[in-house]
């Protein structure tokens, strides 16, 4: 490698490194010199596993923008993994992978994460409003109510109730009154839409 091409690597390290400390100070707030102070968290997760000789792969979910925070730097630590992050159905994923393992495996991710100035501002938001409950025509209407009826009885709150509900819907045989309520839904827009719609029955 010459002289230049050394230079030139040397160049954009630096400018690499100091748009990356202006980042730190000016947008997150970092502290720049030792009497200054910032609070941080680090979020630490270990994964320990026994397999068999063989090939392993190993799906993990790690921060995606968590509300309030930004995520300042991240490690992953294994041995012999190759890692790779990928965003799946608008999560996460760091994908550890190895042609051969056997026995005890351990592998980390850490994360240090700084509070988002806005995130107080945030939270000050009121939240939004119940749904008015639908007029449904029939028969939509039967569908809906006895669906609503069978799923509030195997839930115990929003989330699990939401949960039956789409699992319902996503069946790949659906009871009858969910494929009443899926008849004519030919686009994933339009199957979200009808969800809202249904939710909004139960007033969620």
């Amino acid at each position: 490698m010459s002289k230049l091409h050394v230079r030139l690597l040397a160049l954009l390290l630096t400018v690499i490194g100091v748009w990356t400390a202006s980042y730190k100070v000016l947008e997150l707030g970092l502290p720049l010199t030792p009497t200054d102070e910032a609070e941080v968290w680090s979020v630490e997760a270990r994964l320990e596993f026994t397999t068999r000789p063989g090939a392993v792969k190993l799906d993990f979910p790690i921060l995606n923008d968590p509300p309030g925070f930004v995520v300042v730097d991240e490690d992953f630590i294994s041995n012999n993994y190759g890692l790779a992050t990928e965003m799946e159905n608008g999560n996460r994923i760091a994908r550890w992978a190895v042609r051969r393992a056997s026995g005890k495996q351990i592998l980390y991710y850490r994360a240090v994460l700084y509070q988002d100035p806005d995130a107080n501002a945030a939270k000050e938001k009121k939240p939004p409003k119940f749904p008015d409950k639908p007029d449904y025509p029939e028969p939509y209407k039967s569908a809906v109510t006895t669906l609503l009826q069978e799923v509030r009885r195997e839930s115990a709150d929003v989330q699990s109730f939401t949960q039956q509900l789409l699992t319902r819907l996503n069946a790949a045989e659906p009871v009858e009154n969910a494929a009443v309520l899926l008849e004519g839904v030919q686009s994933p827009e339009q199957k979200v839409a009808n969800i809202v719609d249904i939710l909004a029955g139960a007033h969620i």
